[in-house]
């Protein structure tokens, strides 16, 4: 019978004794650790012999350890030239064709950067490489399944959503979910039970009990930013809440359900045992009520009001995924702008806006002072409307006060649908609408 729950490390143990290397290292894992799971780190590059790789899936199966694959760090399935395609592309198929031989049936690798570009548009990008790249190992035999991994920045193609959409549409491939790339990618989110059930809820819900019953995980601590992870962290030096993520594992992986155990799901583990008193402890509790306590910032915390906002975006992306990670979105979108210069190249006008969910909305339009009265607004605001029609925008909207351009956005069509009087004292704001 196969257990429920198989944690491991991603590259041997720093103390595996010399002579080292893979086999060694199984061994040590299983008899002195007592891990029942490794991840290779080929993450530099593949250079393994056939022979190296029938030697590690004879320790394996000898100690029992299962494993799995890293991929070379430098995959980008979004890549912006052939040749760094055709690179990445290789990459990815040696760390297959050499796990699989090795024993391994997981390729974990990172999935590739968005390069400024449109989520959708990348989305389809990397699936449509994806099954071009699953399509030759089954040709060839190779019977592994890639994962591409949660990625800790914004910028890197990898949220929760869309790598479930992806295994959704491509066979051959599921989510790696690393809890510290989701926890720093929303700048503290996923950081309670709610939020780690929601992962098992929705692979179940999307893919199916196999892929639940075939999990694969990466736990660590991790430093954030604004710009998501700055590095990983031992788990007690951070603040995720990594005893809520193995209650959910345990919920929702752990038990027996009709008479059959799942199959297993490898959590990266990577520090000892940790201290009382880190997050996740239930500290404040009075006769098993949880005490709150409640706190005016003033002045503002910056990390609490990032931290709010993530929960609430991570609330938004499970309720409307598909609103929220490009695909309900036309095929271009994102943020543009209009400008006009003067001959020496000074910026004269100009209008920004962006468009999403079918609509445009307009930030901000200015004319340099000398200029207006002159149709150089009227001409901006065609043009931003051109391209979101362009676009398969359906209307625009926009936001003026009294002592702006109200009138002239009346004159072109736009309509009043909200009103806030005295706002600033004085002053009304307008939110205007037109239909394209």
């Amino acid at each position: 019978m196969t257990d429920p729950i198989r944690f491991g490390i991603v590259g041997s143990p720093s103390e595996t004794p010399k002579p080292g290397g893979t086999e060694r290292a199984i061994q040590y894992m299983r008899e002195e650790l007592g891990f029942d799971h490794l991840e290779i780190a080929w993450v530099q590059s593949v250079r393994v012999s056939d022979e190296t790789c029938a030697r590690i899936k004879a320790a394996s199966e000898t100690h029992d350890i299962t494993l799995s694959v890293h991929a070379p760090y430098f995959i980008n399935l979004n890549s912006q030239t052939a040749d760094l395609m055709a690179k990445s592309d290789a990459r990815l198929l040696a760390a297959a064709r050499k796990g699989y031989l090795a024993g391994a049936r997981d390729i974990v690798f990172h999935p590739g950067s968005y390069h400024e570009q449109p989520e959708g548009q990348v989305f389809a990008r990397v699936k449509e490489k994806l099954l071009e790249l699953t399509g030759i190992l089954r040709e060839e035999g190779v019977d592994v399944t890639l994962r591409p991994e949660t990625m800790g920045k914004p910028a890197m193609f990898g949220s929760a959503d869309e790598l479930i959409q992806l295994s959704k549409e491509v066979p051959g491939v599921l989510p790696c979910f690393d809890i510290a790339h989701l926890h720093a990618r929303t700048e503290g989110a996923y950081n309670t039970y709610e939020e780690y059930a929601g992962i098992f809820k929705a692979v179940e819900a999307v893919l199916g009990r196999p892929a639940l019953e075939r999990m694969h995980f990466h736990l660590s601590g991790i430093e954030y930013g604004p710009r998501g992870e700055k590095k990983h962290l031992p788990l007690h030096e951070a603040d995720i809440n990594y005893r809520a993520f193995l209650q959910a594992l345990v919920d929702f992986g752990g038990a027996r359900r009709g008479g059959r155990r799942s199959a297993r799901r490898v959590p990266r583990a990577r520090c000892a045992p940790v201290p009382a008193g880190v997050p996740g402890d239930a500290g404040g509790a009075q006769g098993g009520v949880m005490a709150h306590t409640w706190t005016l910032n003033n002045p503002s915390d910056e990390g609490a009001r990032k931290l709010i906002r993530a929960r609430l975006r991570a609330f938004n992306r499970a309720v409307m995924p598909d609103a929220f990670n490009g695909r309900l979105e036309p095929p271009d979108w994102g943020a543009f702008e209009i400008v006009v210069r003067d001959e020496a190249g000074a910026v004269i006008a100009g209008v920004t806006a962006k468009t999403y969910w079918g609509c445009m909305h307009v930030g901000y339009l200015w004319v340099d002072e000398s200029l207006r009265g002159q149709g150089i607004g009227a001409q901006l605001m065609d043009r931003a409307e051109a391209e979101a029609r362009a676009r398969g925008c359906r209307w625009a909207w926009l936001t003026t006060y009294d002592f702006q351009a109200p009138g002239f956005y009346r004159k072109r069509g736009y309509r009043v649908v909200g009103q806030q009087d005295d706002y600033p004292p004085g002053h009304t704001y307008y939110t205007m609408r037109k239909d394209l």
